[in-house]
């Protein structure tokens, strides 16, 4: 493993969704605002006490960072209203291990033992409707938000009549008995799924009791603010909003984080680079957590040969996942899912390790799902990483990003720094905007109008017309509710698009209130020989990219440029075949190796090119032989693509173009331009230098003699340096290092254009004395299609990609046969 330190930039305030007045048209909003407060000490509890009346009927908004004190808060709330007669307090929250821990402190801080109702006694058949009145007098009822709206789950259709049945009972008890409702929601972005429309009427049912709502969270999202509205429905449309601004806790709590770029399509339990993270890294601390982006990949680490490691060298550990109902277990290490949210991480010299998702889950919108407990985006991971509340380690594994989220105000080294020497930042096509998250609402409005407009049509008729079952289009609020959040995710990076794309942002811009970015892991080593290079290759690939469509959805140079990053995010380690050792190479450090990799995307964008595969499947371009009568494929061999073939190719692509369309990048209009021109020296050196023997037959100078006009001079070496400037991939090449020297520019476009030069002695008409001249032959260049084009990437990547075109060898093997590139690519 690689650790580059790395120092975060400050430039932008810590991002969250903020709660506004102007959220809330038709409600009344106390004091027409809100109420912002600053924690003491890192705390809010005591503010929230001092600007919150318990007492008054409302829907109380409280939006603050997470580990600021809420739940202590609550708890505090909790006990002075169960100390008034005249109270039910219900505490409803996403998870079943959040009751636990409501029930524990409540218990801890009243020392009472029978005042609480645990929703789980119906799981545990200590509910009947003998003893509903019992358990209605208990004045705190913990209970879930998804049996609150009577959400079922996947399986059944309806909530079993038990707990339909309690809570009804309920509302009555305290309808009868005059009792007063407050109803506290925490982590309510957790539950936005249960407020669906055809839900909701069991949240009404509690109208005539419901005296005030509190409702908590530290990641607020826009379709929260359509839950509240459905809330304060329920106290007279009244809102309080209080909110704290977010700000990084006290540099004693604060802990490091460490970003761990794995690229791997799927991640295998004994991987490797786990057992050097979990084993190797974390034997630096008391105590490790591991949090799984899915439980499938956590049970198989804890009943691999690594769980038995993990094991050995920490000791027990509690794997906690949806699938066994185990929760957290703070006395031991633990491995699962269940921990995203809600629980404390308090253990002195810890690490905690994150595992988000894969490279595939990015690699079709259809894999989303694969994003398991981080599917709902950016909220989960703020949540996820909020975990830790006194200084640890925090390790996050995820794949390199593939866009740059670029902030307001760019600092002068942004794009450098976070680039390390090997993601392609540099260029715009991975740069992605950066968007305020409280700009959300405008983005969805505009793309709800567009959705509506479209309906119109349809719409008109089913008003013209008397149809028995009214369709009815969802109006804005409702489709914030249900698919909002949908939509920010699926256009937008900075929303969590791309999860990596997103925590790279947010680490580099120092988003996480609990942390901050102390290093850059690249886990892995590739060590890569001379003469093996397309094999490894081959099967880094496959481990990589597994079956994706990747070469299918991105140009020929994007692919490239794309792969390489991949490439690089490792350490690599190249063994030459005149060298016993492996040495680390860097970008642009080893011509072989570059240009193998420019060869290994050629072979893979057009596999229908039979010369390039007889070099690499000798003899005959076939990749398997028979073998012991099995079917064995071939070792590949490696392919090298000379400055000529590279610079051909360039001209080749530049030249069919006439006008240079507008969507390209600057420096790929600038390429397209000079590698025009440098193709245009082919006529010009056959029209203004060449010499005429007195036979009328054409020769060109030689090195010594060559005397180029003043602008052909200046022209030709302002292209040899906008190429070396804009053109990344030269530096495959040896390529004119000392561009002002005139000879070797003029040996290359001789190499470029001519396929044989032999000098000659001839006489002219000037000059009857024998003088040195070239004997030459122009050069045939081959057909383009058949080779890759990295000077611009184009809209319809997807037409050359294999399998699109179908392509018999019997039509092309005889064709390239006579290529000239044959054996020379």
């Amino acid at each position: 493993m690689q650790q580059i330190q790395v120092e975060p930039f400050n430039n932008i305030p810590i991002n969250f969704k903020e709660i506004n007045a102007s959220d809330f048209d038709g409600f009344i909003v106390e004091g027409n605002g809100k109420t912002v407060i600053k924690p003491t000490n890192g705390y809010i509890s005591n503010s929230l006490l001092d600007n919150i009346d318990l007492y008054k009927s409302d829907t109380t908004i409280i939006n603050a960072s997470v580990g600021q004190g809420k739940t202590t808060a609550v708890i505090k709330f909790v006990e002075r209203y169960y100390k008034n007669q005249n109270y039910i307090v219900v505490i409803a929250t996403p998870f079943k291990s959040l009751i636990e821990q409501y029930e524990s402190k409540i218990k801890k801080e009243s020392g009472f033992d029978n005042i609480i109702f645990n929703y789980q006694d119906f799981e545990n058949g200590l509910v009947n409707k003998q003893n509903f009145k019992s358990l209605h007098q208990k004045p705190i009822q913990l209970i879930t938000i998804n049996s609150l709206l009577g959400n079922s789950g996947d399986i059944a259709l309806k909530q079993s009549d038990i707990k339909r049945e309690y809570f009804e009972s309920l509302i009555n008890y305290a309808k009868d008995n005059g009792k007063k409702v407050i109803l506290i929601l925490d982590e309510i972005h957790e539950s936005i799924h249960n407020f669906k429309e055809s839900l909701i009427f069991n949240l009404f049912k509690w109208n005539s009791v419901i005296h005030k709502n509190i409702v908590l969270s530290a990641t607020f999202n826009e379709a929260s603010k359509v839950v509240i509205k459905y809330l304060a429905e329920l106290t007279d449309k009244k809102i309080k909003i209080i909110e704290s601004a977010r700000q990084q806790v006290e540099e004693e709590k604060l802990s490091d984080l460490h970003l761990c770029i794995y690229d791997s399509y799927q991640y295998q339990a004994n991987s490797p680079i786990f057992e050097s993270l979990f084993i190797d890294e974390g034997k630096n601390f008391d105590k490790i957590h591991i949090l799984s982006y899915s439980k499938r990949l956590a049970e198989d680490i804890h009943k691999s040969q690594l769980g038995k490691k993990l094991e050995d060298t920490f000791g027990e550990f509690n794997l906690c996942t949806s699938k066994n109902n185990k929760p957290f277990d703070e006395k031991i290490c633990n491995i699962g899912t269940v921990f995203k949210t809600g629980i404390s991480i308090e253990d002195k010299n810890c690490a905690y390790f994150i595992i988000l998702p894969p490279k595939s889950a990015y690699s079709d919108i259809k894999n989303r799902r694969q994003l398991g407990i981080f599917f709902e985006g950016i909220f989960n991971v703020v949540q996820a990483v909020a975990r830790p509340r006194i200084k640890a380690n925090i390790y996050i594994i995820m794949p390199s990003p593939d866009k740059l989220i670029k902030v307001p105000e760019l600092p002068e080294n942004y794009i450098k720094a976070t680039s390390l020497d090997y993601l392609p930042f540099d260029d715009e096509n991975n740069h992605a905007k950066y968007y305020n998250i409280n700009s959300q609402d405008s983005l969805l409005r505009f793309f709800y109008a567009n959705l509506r407009e479209n309906q119109e049509s349809g719409e008109k008729f089913v008003d013209s017309n008397n149809i028995s079952i009214v369709p009815v289009f969802p109006n804005y609020e409702k489709y914030k509710l249900t698919d909002g959040e949908k939509f920010y995710r699926s256009y937008y990076e900075i929303f969590g698009k791309n999860l990596s794309d997103y925590v790279y942002w947010a680490a580099w811009n120092n988003q996480f209130v609990n942390c901050r970015l102390k290093s850059i892991i690249k886990t892995s080593s590739l060590f890569i020989s001379e003469g093996y290079v397309q094999n490894t290759l081959d099967k880094y690939y496959k481990s990589v990219f597994s079956a994706s469509a990747f070469f299918n959805m991105h140009s020929d140079k994007d692919s490239l440029m794309k792969f390489r990053s991949s490439l690089f995010s490792n350490n690599i380690y190249f063994k030459s075949s005149d060298k016993d050792d492996y040495n680390f190479i860097g970008q642009y450090r080893n011509s072989y190796f570059e240009k193998q990799v420019i060869s290994f995307i050629q072979r893979y964008k057009r596999p229908f090119n039979f010369d390039i595969k007889k070099i690499v499947y000798k003899p005959d371009g076939f990749e398997y032989i028979i073998e012991n009568n099995r079917w064995k494929k071939k070792t590949p061999n490696d392919v090298d693509i000379s400055k000529e073939t590279y610079l051909r190719l360039a001209m080749l692509y530049s030249n069919e173009i006439d006008t240079i369309p507008q969507n390209l990048k600057d420096e790929e209009k600038n390429l397209i331009s000079n590698y025009k021109r440098l193709f245009a020296y082919r006529e010009i050196l056959l029209k203004e230098y060449v010499i005429l023997s007195k036979r009328r037959v054409e020769h060109l100078p030689i090195d010594k003699d060559i005397n180029f006009k003043t602008e052909h001079q200046i022209e030709l070496l302002t292209i040899i340096e906008n190429i070396k400037k804009f053109d990344k991939n030269i530096q495959a090449f040896s390529f004119l290092q000392k561009s002002k020297d005139l000879v070797p520019i003029y040996k290359l476009l001789k190499d470029l254009f001519f396929k044989k030069t032999t000098i000659t002695r001839i006489s002219t008409d000037s000059d009857p004395e024998p003088i040195k001249v070239l004997k030459f032959e122009l050069f045939d260049f081959p057909k383009k299609e058949e080779y890759i084009n990295l000077v611009y990437s184009i809209d319809n990547a997807w037409l050359l990609q294999s399998g699109n075109i179908q392509w018999g060898q019997e039509d092309v093997i005889d064709e390239y046969s006579n290529d000239p590139f044959y054996g020379k690519y």
